[in-house]
């Protein structure tokens, strides 16, 4: 950016925050209060530091500095930058929606406008197009999701969650799979925020995309590979941040119940482990499975599998990927009875 815009961006309050490292810097993004939205502007990463995080430590620190609503605005065609929002939790909205808030929040020509997106972070989508979880009103479709726990690409977990997703569609049931790790979001941070607002309304991130879903689901596949004799850290903080689907009484200690249970929602979990004794899996299952369990979904089968490491493994092994299939079609069937 040259100097006299960046002058022009800060006297139109701007205010601009950067990333550095050893006292070199990596990374700027700029905020920018307009009433009742805050806009996100001008973030730039240097090239050879792409892909370290720098960017989205940004858009979090400023998402701090905020109660509004936020918008951002970037080219149509900067695929790239559309990608880096919607992975750290924002919406796409609609050309007519998008073409609105251009002319009222920003100052361009209208050539610009039609070349231009804006995305929404989950508060301004919750206050502007009414998806709040609503909870007298959660009611499961007959569909499936799949929730992968592993950091790893292409891994083992990835490659039975696609054969356990093939087996649901088998069955002509929808499925729709995720991987925690191109979710942009936090671990609970026991605001209890939720207790009041029956909604997680303490954190806005990537989670407010996945709820949704969630609750839409009847089915439910979690899959985790085995860190620590436990869960990877991006399956825990998932399920903790399923906490907001509880309701509690005002008793001491507080009883408890959950807004999903009573709708004969059901599920399946995975976990993988690299050593082959049954010890060494450790909580892994349990972790899931008294979760799930508690917010009143039925465990129809687990499946442990063992002796698996080296990355896509599990490929070579086609009774195991026949058993996920197939584990994939059971859920699915079961869904109808």
């Amino acid at each position: 950016m040259p100097a006299e815009e960046l002058s022009h961006e800060i006297e139109d309050d701007v205010d601009f925050w950067g990333f550095e490292k050893e006292g070199r810097l990596l990374g700027v993004m700029g905020i920018q209060d307009r009433g009742d939205v805050t806009l996100i502007r001008h973030a730039y990463v240097r090239s050879r530091s792409r892909k370290q995080g720098i960017g989205a430590a940004l858009l979090l620190y400023l998402e701090r500095l905020t109660e509004k609503p936020i918008l951002v605005g970037t080219w149509k065609d900067a695929s790239w930058a559309i990608a880096f929002y919607e992975k750290n939790g924002y919406i796409l909205l609609s050309d007519e929606e998008k073409n609105r808030r251009l002319r009222k929040y920003w100052s361009i020509p209208e050539r610009q406008i039609e070349t231009s997106v804006v995305l929404a972070n989950p508060k301004w989508a919750e206050a502007r197009l009414g998806m709040k979880n609503k909870s007298t009103s959660i009611c499961p479709e007959g569909k499936i999701l799949g929730i992968g726990g592993s950091p790893r690409i292409h891994g083992n977990s990835d490659v039975l969650l696609k054969h356990m997703l093939s087996g649901v569609q088998q069955a002509d049931v929808r499925a729709e799979g995720i991987q925690l790790r191109d979710i942009h979001f936090q671990p609970c941070i026991g605001c209890e925020k939720c207790r009041k607002d029956k909604r997680c309304t303490g954190i806005n991130d990537g989670m407010h995309l996945l709820y949704p879903k969630i609750t839409k689901s009847q089915g439910l596949i979690l899959l985790s590979p085995t860190h620590n004799y436990n869960v990877t850290a991006w399956m825990k903080a998932f399920i903790d941040r399923l906490y907001c689907f509880y309701k509690f009484d005002d008793q001491r200690p507080r009883g408890w119940s959950s807004r999903l249970a009573g709708q004969k929602r059901k599920a399946v979990i995975v976990a993988v482990c690299e050593q082959k004794n049954k010890k060494d899996m450790g909580f892994t299952i349990e972790a899931m499975r008294l979760p799930l369990e508690a917010l009143g979904y039925e465990i129809i089968e687990e499946l442990r599998v063992f002796g698996i490491f080296d990355r896509g493994a599990v490929k070579k092994d086609d009774q195991m990927l026949a058993k996920a299939f197939n584990l994939g079609r059971r859920l699915a069937i079961s869904l109808r009875s």
